[in-house]
């Protein structure tokens, strides 16, 4: 027991040390996020400066079942995926992942694609997605909700 313990603990260790080093590189230090005595701004951030992208018509999609669907979108840079119409409660939770799409199937090239803010406005839910890729890919939008 007293082993297994010594193990975890050395674990622990490495797996922050990783982190860290992963995190706050030379060229890019991480930042620490520091408590402010303004109070909120009412009006949020402001407005997004990204474009918006909408789905591809006539790709195959699959419909809205059990909390969930699924968009595709052609783009490359970061963009609002706007997918309108789904019957999602404002209230409720949605989550949402990206991947790129070949030959209509998942697939992990050399693009880096990530997920940044996910919101519902109405029936329509608006995925802040970023693709790092020199040229326009197809990309796979899952959405859960409940």
């Amino acid at each position: 027991m007293r082993k297994l313990a010594s193990i975890l603990a050395t674990t622990a260790v490495a797996c922050t040390v990783l982190f860290t080093a992963h995190t706050a590189t030379a060229s890019s230090p991480a930042k620490e996020a520091t408590p402010s005595q303004a109070t909120a701004n009412p009006g949020g951030s402001g407005p997004s400066k990204l474009p918006t992208v909408y789905p591809i018509q006539g790709q195959q999609e699959f419909g809205v079942s059990a909390g969930g669907t699924v968009k595709t979108f052609f783009f490359t840079g970061c963009a609002n995926t706007n997918s309108p119409q789904l019957p999602v409660n404002p209230n409720g939770g949605v989550a949402a992942s990206a991947t790129e799409q070949v030959n209509q199937a998942d697939h992990i090239g050399d693009a880096r694609i990530t997920v940044h803010n996910v919101s519902v406005v109405g029936s329509t839910v608006i995925a802040r997605v970023c693709v790092e890729h020199p040229t326009s890919l197809l990309i796979r939008v899952r959405y859960i909700f409940s």
